[in-house]
């Protein structure tokens, strides 16, 4: 490595150096900062599809192993071939995501080529306005010493970033929807505390989404989304479900969960999501102690997701 040093030392005296930390770059370019983003959501967005089909090769699989004793022959091999095709529907997915050239890799290229090019130029541009004649990537490796004044990363990034300069732009509203609350008893979906709940939680967000500046998704909407992946409106919906009806409905914010009675008193859970970026906010739980407290619970309970909108 010396010794290279020493021949590009001499190779290059005439020449003026310049050098960028390729890093930083990437690290600080707006651009490159929000298609990581978006790659990191579609990566998200691609586990729990995987999740999915591996729960539903799972549930199919425990439904056989119960039921085979009682099963023919010709309806064992049948159950045997579904199994295997659901195993290998997985097995695909996750090679067409992971594998080699899969979509993730493919993800990478679509975004990154151009923003490779165009930092390319931009230090081009710059190393010519400053009189450089050679730019060194201080990434690789290859320097062992250099003056501060011969990198050129901050005024590449500024270059890079100009277009990113802070606007003057409309707040956007944040869409939320109130999804199913589920009844894990029969005492409870006979009183209808579900509907008070979700009552309850449609009344204080329309007090407060002029001042949280958020667009509430109708109901009609989300029994629509609901009723398209035909999933039940009176019962509690599993994780990838709700960030499913979630992303159908272009929510920001989605909030789901259940409610219980123990003797007199009702134990109120509820989650805050997020399903865009498939992350679960917060979960709480409130116990009401008899059914007429319930929305004070609720009240509460909203009180603590307030700090995610």
């Amino acid at each position: 490595m010396i010794k290279t040093m020493i021949l590009l030392s001499i190779l290059f005296a005439e020449q003026r150096i310049g050098y960028i930390d390729s890093d930083r770059i990437i690290n600080e370019y707006e651009e490159a900062k929000q298609a990581k983003l978006q790659i990191e959501k579609e990566i998200q967005r691609w586990k729990y599809q995987l999740d999915s089909l591996k729960q539903e090769y799972i549930k199919k699989r425990e439904e056989y192993e119960s039921q085979e004793p009682m099963l023919s022959d010709q309806a064992k091999l049948q159950r045997q071939r579904e199994l295997t095709a659901l195993k290998q529907k997985y097995e695909n997915f996750a090679r067409e995501v992971w594998g080699d050239k899969g979509k993730i890799e493919q993800k990478n290229r679509e975004l990154f080529d151009p923003i490779i090019k165009k930092i390319t130029e931009k230090i081009e541009k710059v190393a010519k306005e400053l009189g450089y004649s050679i730019i060194l990537d201080v990434s690789s490796g290859v320097i062992l010493y250099a003056q501060k004044e011969d990198d050129i990363t901050d005024r590449v990034i500024e270059e890079l970033n100009k277009a990113y300069a802070p606007l003057v732009t409309p707040l956007i509203k944040k869409k939320i929807a109130v999804a199913v609350i589920g009844a894990r008893d029969v005492e409870s979906k006979n009183e209808k505390i579900p509907e008070t709940v979700m009552q309850t939680l449609t009344h204080i967000i329309d007090q407060i989404k002029k001042s949280k500046n958020l667009d509430v998704i109708t109901e009609s909407e989300v029994k629509g989304a609901l009723n398209k992946r035909g999933i039940p409106e009176d019962r509690e919906l599993s994780e990838s479900e709700i960030y499913s009806v979630g992303l159908d409905l272009n929510a920001d914010f989605i909030i789901a969960g259940y409610v219980q009675k123990r003797g007199e008193a009702v134990e109120v859970t509820l989650s805050l999501y997020a399903p865009k970026n498939m992350k679960k906010l917060s979960q709480v739980s409130e116990r009401a102690e008899k059914k007429e407290r319930v929305q004070e619970a609720v009240q509460r309970i909203f009180e603590k997701f307030k700090q995610y909108l």
